[in-house]
């Protein structure tokens, strides 16, 4: 049950194509780390608590546990680098 809210407010020249862009890729890259993070939370539970992962359940999303205040900030911080990244090397962005 993860929300996320926004404003994408953009400044300078290329201002508005910045804020077009993160509202574009923002959402898909936070959700990106946020399963990434659940799942490899939940596999380690299974391998401390059975040993192996062979035969359980990762994959499916209503197993996963929910993330700590710290590990949420942790995803949208990659989430953030990530599209500012792709932002930059993005010609219909950056500025030449």
């Amino acid at each position: 049950n993860d929300a996320l809210l926004a404003v994408y407010d953009g400044h300078g020249k290329k201002g508005h194509d910045c804020a077009r862009f993160a509202k574009r890729k923002l959402p898909n890259s936070i959700a990106k780390f946020l399963r990434q993070a659940r799942v490899k939370k939940y596999q380690d539970q299974i391998k401390k608590e059975v040993g192996t992962l062979k035969g359980s359940k990762a994959f499916d999303p209503t197993n996963w546990p929910d993330l700590e205040p710290e590990e949420y900030k942790l995803c949208c911080k990659k989430a953030f680098l990530e599209v500012n990244k792709n932002m930059h090397r993005d010609v219909s962005v950056s500025i030449p």
